[in-house]
C-alpha cells in the first residue's frame, strides 16, 4: 500500500517536471525522506501517528496503516414519512476516530422544524405509531439539538470526536433523528445510525 502511494507521489512529480530526491530511505519499516519541488515527505513505516502530508496538489499518507479507519459507521432501518410525502434521511459521515470530526447530514426534512437526535445502544425496529420506529434499543437521556432544518429541508453540521475518547475504542452508540411535522405523533423519525468508536 505504502509502495503504491509511493510510486504515485513519484510519478506525479515526474508528470509535473519537478526533481526528486531520496536522501535516505529503508525497507524494514524505517524512516524515509523524499523531497522534490514543493513537496518534501517523510515518516516512519508503520508508525501510528505517520501523518497525511501535502505539497501542491499531492497528498501522501504516511504509516503502514495511513488512511485506514478503524472505526464504523452503518445507517440501518427506514424512517416514516412526513406530512410533505417525503421520508427524512440521516447520514453520518467521517472516521469516528478519537480526535476526528464526523459530519451529520438530514435531508428530506420538513422545512423550519426543530429537529433533535436521540442517542442510545443497539440497533431496534420498535413501532411508535403512525408508521414510525423507533431504531434505538435503549435511549439514553442525553441527546444532540435541538436544531433547526432549513427551508431546503436539510440541516447538516460537525460534530467532533473527542481525543479523551481513546477508552471507549469498540463502543458503538446508536442515533436517530426525530423531526418536527404535523404528522399525528407531531414528529417523524429518520432511519437509524450506528457509530462505533475506532
Amino acid at each position: 500500500m505504502i509502495a503504491s502511494k509511493l510510486t504515485l507521489a513519484l510519478a506525479l512529480l515526474m508528470q509535473q517536471g519537478g526533481s526528486l530526491e531520496i536522501r535516505s530511505f529503508s525497507i524494514d519499516g524505517g524512516t524515509a525522506r523524499l523531497a522534490g519541488g514543493t513537496l518534501e515527505v517523510g515518516g516512519t513505516g508503520g508508525a501510528n501517528d505517520a501523518a497525511t502530508l501535502s505539497g501542491g496538489t499531492i497528498e501522501v499518507v504516511g504509516g503502514l496503516w495511513g488512511g485506514l479507519c478503524h472505526g464504523s459507521i452503518e445507517m440501518y432501518g427506514s424512517g416514516c414519512p412526513a406530512s410533505s410525502g417525503l421520508t427524512p434521511q440521516f447520514t453520518i459521515s467521517g472516521c469516528p476516530e478519537a480526535g476526528d470530526v464526523e459530519l451529520f447530514t438530514i435531508s428530506d426534512a420538513t422545512p423550519g422544524a426543530l429537529a433533535l437526535i436521540l442517542l442510545g445502544f443497539g440497533q431496534a425496529q420498535a413501532p411508535v405509531g403512525a408508521g414510525c420506529d423507533l431504531a434505538i434499543q435503549t435511549v439514553l437521556p442525553a441527546s444532540i439539538g435541538p436544531f433547526p432544518i432549513s427551508a431546503g429541508g436539510i440541516a447538516s453540521f460537525q460534530i467532533p470526536v473527542p481525543a479523551n475518547l481513546v477508552s471507549l475504542v469498540g463502543l458503538g452508540v446508536t442515533h436517530q433523528v426525530l423531526v418536527g411535522d404535523t404528522t399525528p405523533l407531531g414528529f417523524v423519525m429518520t432511519n437509524g445510525a450506528e457509530v462505533v468508536l475506532g
